[in-house]
């Protein structure tokens, strides 16, 4: 079910630190996807490096550490894949989140991809899948 209430937007903003997003939930009430569950959010993504910046809006690539960006790795199949033609678009990307201060040093390897954070937020997304957004 594709929920866009603002009420779940807003939820969602505290967690990845986005401005405008659809999260694909498993009920209407959920404000806040959970830590390792399955969700799907829609927005723009840029890559950088074995990494992308996914974002709110396509503004918001201004300045990575402005907190309006939430960095994150699908495998790096899926990685080589999505950055031919997805950089700076509108995607869907499944994912989990994990918290930063779970890390291993100043990364996380994730299906052969490595997350440094560029975004430098308390949350990183853990792709599975990365697809352009209808």
């Amino acid at each position: 079910m594709s929920v866009r209430s603002p009420a779940v937007v807003l939820g969602v903003i505290s967690v990845l630190g986005l401005t405008a997003c659809t999260v694909t939930a498993p009920t209407a009430r959920l404000s806040t996807p959970v830590e390792g569950a399955h969700f799907s959010v829609t927005g723009w993504v840029r890559f950088e490096g074995e990494e992308f910046r996914f974002y709110g809006n396509p503004e918001s690539d201004r300045s990575p550490f402005s907190g309006s960006c939430v960095s994150g790795a699908a495998s790096r199949a899926q990685m080589d894949q999505a950055r031919q033609g997805l950089d700076n678009s509108r995607v869907t990307i499944s994912a989990r989140m994990m918290p930063w201060s779970g890390r291993d040093g100043s990364l996380i390897r994730h299906r052969g991809s490595v997350i440094r954070n560029s975004c430098g937020g308390d949350t990183v997304l853990l792709a599975d899948d990365i697809r352009p957004a209808n």
